[in-house]
């Protein structure tokens, strides 16, 4: 007999966030260490937030990054539709849109390319997150002088110093993080951003929307500083709020 039978395993509670974003001297880092096209795909993760999947199936002809209102349209992941099969016009920040021209101005490429093709050419693997993460090596991969199989070959992120866990999908996440603290100088609502990201609810984007502690810090500071402007209760007042704590409801403004 299966003495398991009948049982039900559960996942011990969560005690960690799994869910992090990149810092702004994070996001530089990234930039300034990754080569092209890598860093034009970080780019537009941070500063639009597509799927990684979204990016592979990108065409330079759902790219308009030199219009009056630069944007890019999200139709295809990987090589059918988007998640959902929704299409998704999503105005470019202008970073993004500096970092298309110049890799567009690079690579000369036609309307039917993909902005982000293999580097034999055609569509990339499900897999690949543009050299983001570190990768195991073979093992006939040894180091001459010990003999052992070498360590993993860095990724981007090791290489810009983020030793923490980071995953390419989290880019997506800085972007929504970001754009609900004001980073980039407005603060959007939690509709707003879950449009861009194509949530159907904004249940999904709370998920995203994380506040650094040094953002909620400086909020708390600068509220506490606020004088009030509340006007003093003439005596009246305050002798019927004092009557109401023993015998009526307490007076409302």
């Amino acid at each position: 007999a299966n003495p398991a039978k009948g049982l039900r395993m559960e996942a011990p509670p969560r005690v960690e966030d799994p869910w992090t974003y990149l810092t702004e001297a994070e996001i530089a880092a990234v930039l300034h260490t990754a080569p092209q096209p890598a860093r034009t795909a970080y780019t537009l993760a941070i500063y639009a937030g597509p799927r990684q999947g979204e990016l592979i199936g990108l065409h330079w002809r759902d790219v308009q990054e030199a219009a009056e209102r630069p944007v890019v349209t999200l139709r295809h992941s990987h090589g059918g539709p988007t998640k959902g099969n929704r299409i998704r016009h999503v105005p470019l920040l202008a970073p993004a849109a500096q970092a298309l021209a110049e890799l567009r101005d690079k690579d000369q490429p036609g309307p039917a390319d993909l902005v982000f093709p293999a580097q034999r050419g055609g569509r990339r693997s499900r897999s690949d997150d543009f050299g983001w993460a570190d990768r195991k090596r073979g093992k006939q991969d040894l180091d001459r002088q010990t003999g052992r199989p070498k360590g993993p070959t860095p990724g981007h992120k090791t290489r810009a110093g983020i030793a923490r866990e980071v995953r390419f999908h989290d880019l997506r996440h800085t972007f929504a993080s970001h754009l609900v603290m004001g980073t980039w100088g407005q603060c959007w609502t939690l509709q707003e951003v879950a449009t861009l990201l194509g949530h159907t609810s904004t249940k999904v984007t709370e998920r995203y929307a994380h506040l650094s502690p040094e953002h909620l810090h400086a909020k708390a500071a600068l509220t506490a500083k606020q004088p009030s402007n509340r006007p003093r209760n003439s005596e009246a007042e305050e002798e019927l709020q004092t009557v109401g704590v023993a015998r009526f409801e307490p007076a409302t403004s």
